[in-house]
């Protein structure tokens, strides 16, 4: 009798932990569920935010044309002209300048057919480049973005990704350049170590969520680097004039 007891008192206790068992994996799966659920809808709302500050510098762009009444499109001397005087009188410029001398490239980040002047400031850490466009008959400065000397962009996309960094921290922004203007689409943080961990406004984000929004953002086109320090034109009349026709 004392057995029959034993065993159903065993029975009775291993049902109850499977049950227990049962319910934590329940329940575990439901906040997993909540969380994935969440996170998605965080991201369809992001993406949104992208498309309406697509729209919104679309429309600033759209306007600023009709500001101008359609002006023909530039003429090569005229922007030619007006970086060369850039690249003179960079001491008047809004320029954080280095011990390093700037140097000088060419390169098409917009969409029309007038490169964009990136003035590299130097080959270390904090060195950044400043971007100038050719936008309705002058030379507008963008500011500093970038480092080591180089800056990533899309060619002819007018997408310019500055990303800083630290030691196991790098934040990346995505801009976008339309008609002389420039607007930041989407900001990133991401932790590195062992792991990544990507975040959005505070928000944890998957690196497939991660992969897919800065593919929304680049059209899913690789980005290129600007010239490194070494390789870009010294700033003096001579390079100028021999680099810049």
């Amino acid at each position: 009798m004392k057995k029959v007891i034993c065993i159903f008192i065993t029975f009775v206790f291993c049902m109850t932990l499977a049950s227990c068992s049962a319910g934590n994996n329940t329940e575990t799966s439901d906040k997993t569920n909540s969380a994935d659920s969440s996170t998605a809808v965080e991201i369809v709302e992001i993406e949104k935010e992208i498309a309406e500050k697509n729209a919104e510098l679309a429309k600033k762009s759209d306007e600023k044309k009709k500001d101008v009444n359609s002006a023909p499109a530039a003429d090569r001397n005229e922007w030619i002209k007006a970086y060369k005087n850039i690249l003179l009188n960079l001491d008047k410029e809004d320029i954080e300048l280095n011990d390093q001398k700037p140097k000088f490239c060419l390169c098409f980040i917009d969409g029309d057919d007038i490169p964009e002047l990136v003035v590299s400031t130097g080959d270390f850490h904090a060195a950044s480049c400043y971007l100038f466009t050719f936008s309705n008959g002058k030379a507008v400065n963008l500011g500093p973005f970038g480092t080591f000397g180089t800056v990533q962009y899309v060619e002819n996309s007018g997408i310019v990704i500055d990303s800083l960094g630290n030691t196991g921290y790098l934040n990346e922004t995505y801009y976008k350049l339309e008609n002389g203007m420039i607007d930041s689409l989407l900001d990133i943080e991401i932790e590195t170590g062992d792991s990544e961990i990507y975040m959005i406004d505070g928000s944890e984000i998957t690196k497939a969520q991660y992969d897919s929004l800065v593919a929304k953002v680049t059209g899913g086109t690789n980005p290129i680097s600007s010239p490194e320090y070494e390789n870009c034109f010294e700033i003096s009349e001579e390079s100028i004039n021999k680099n810049l026709k």
